[in-house]
């Protein structure tokens, strides 16, 4: 008899190891499984964003951004650069700095204060006005064109139509001022 208990107590045992065996690898197969979809699924994530002050959705891939998010981006930073006097230097400068490449940023860093200095020595203040966005989201980059005024006091000294080209860096999900160039007639 008890030589009949131990073998059924044996086998009970025996059919919850299998049991737990058996869970053990479907478990296996299916965590094996999700991480295969989420390696596939990584490599196509798309973020969509719409903040306040962009005028389109913001899309964010894996190669870069929308073209709605280049265009708006290149009026912010256009508006950052181009509307400029003497008592909002620092402020532009901190704000322009904080979303400008690594890389660029000693570059970024010179041009603005050269800009401020120009400002304060002609005690003269800038403002432009957009007219065309032409982004491309191939290149990473917008060339906006409009009308610059540059004024000394309260007086109207010049008003030109510039064209600028603004070129970004898409690193880390972060989109990122490059370059802040004019673009002239023969280029």
């Amino acid at each position: 008899m008890k030589h009949y208990l131990k073998k059924a107590h044996i086998n009970r045992l025996r059919h919850r190891r299998d049991l737990f065996l058996t869970l053990t690898f479907l478990l296996c197969v299916i965590l094996i499984i999700e991480s295969l979809l989420v390696m596939k699924l990584s490599n196509d994530t798309k973020v969509v964003v719409i903040p306040t002050n962009l005028s389109s959705p913001a899309v964010f891939d894996n190669h870069g951004a929308s073209k709605g998010v280049i265009a708006d981006m290149a009026r912010y930073y256009a508006d950052l650069f181009l509307n400029a006097s003497p008592s909002n230097a620092d402020y532009r400068t901190e704000q322009i700095l904080k979303l400008t490449a690594p890389d660029s940023h000693a570059m970024m860093k010179n041009m603005l204060i050269e800009q401020s200095e120009t400002l304060q020595k002609n005690k003269a203040t800038t403002a432009f006005y957009p007219t065309a966005v032409k982004p491309d989201e191939k290149a990473m980059s917008a060339i906006i064109s409009g009308k610059l005024n540059v004024y000394v006091g309260s007086h109207l000294a010049k008003s030109l139509n510039k064209t600028y080209r603004i070129v970004f860096a898409y690193q880390y999900g972060l989109l990122t001022l490059k370059r802040f160039d004019e673009v002239h007639k023969n280029d």
